[in-house]
């Protein structure tokens, strides 16, 4: 659908795709995108896609992935003269896998809210995502994050923070959270908080405390830093690998 402002763009499911040793099929209720702002060069991007299903098949197995919702919005924009940045807005809903089950340890889907802001985006003279990566690194780009908010099982989590790259190309920055519900997913990642010291420690430390009748999760910092993740001054046991 073209109109005067923007273009609306529909797909209609299901979609089958071979690439090499790779195989896979989706399926989709509704999927649509559309760019507007053309002629008033306001620039936005929608995206919205309801009830995904897929199955990627690999020469190690499959694997499926189920998404209620979906939605991005990207709004590229100036901040001052030079200097290009990029508003996201991105909602996940009912979202289950294996590997999302296995890290959250619990079997109910998991939702996901993110609003955030890159900065210094410089993509001019760069052909591949390393070249725009390291472009960005050179600048100190940022990536600022208002709100973050994660729900799965128990787990409750809501977060804001700056992140960014450091000079090994590793995630770096702090994230201000409030957690609660953590349990379940120290399980899924080996860390129980019933049979080992970092699990209880960080069990411990993310208990959260009663307020007016209702369980008010624990606020911690969470560091990213040297190759480290941190979880106020505790050493969590990951190590961040560079990200190209």
């Amino acid at each position: 659908t073209l109109q005067p402002n923007s273009v609306l763009a529909e797909v209609t499911a299901p979609l089958e795709f071979h690439f090499g040793a790779l195989s896979g099929a989706a399926s989709w209720a509704n999927a649509e995108s559309r760019l507007g702002g053309i002629i008033t060069q306001n620039l936005r991007s929608d995206t919205a896609i309801t009830m995904f299903s897929g199955l990627i098949n690999t020469p190690q197995g499959s694997q499926s992935l189920q998404i209620e919702q979906f939605g991005l919005s990207l709004m590229p924009g100036v901040l001052k003269e030079n200097d290009n940045v990029l508003q996201i807005d991105l909602t996940l809903a009912g979202v289950k896998n294996p590997i999302v089950t296995q890290i959250f340890g619990t079997q109910d889907s998991v939702s996901l809210k993110l609003a955030a802001t890159v900065d210094h985006l410089d993509m001019s003279k760069a052909t591949t995502l390393p070249q725009v990566l390291d472009r960005w690194r050179q600048k100190s780009g940022e990536i600022k994050i208002t709100r973050l908010e994660l729900l799965a099982g128990e787990l409750n989590a809501s977060a804001t923070g700056t992140l960014g790259l450091d000079g090994q190309h590793r995630l770096a920055g702090t994230l201000d959270a409030e957690v609660s519900g953590v349990n379940g997913v120290l399980t899924g990642l080996g860390l129980s908080p019933k049979s080992s010291l970092i699990g209880k420690l960080i069990s411990g430390v993310l208990s959260g405390k009663i307020e007016n009748g209702k369980l008010k999760g624990a606020a911690v910092p969470l560091r990213f830093k040297d190759g480290q993740v941190l979880l106020g001054t505790i050493p969590l046991p990951f190590k961040l690998e560079p990200v190209y």
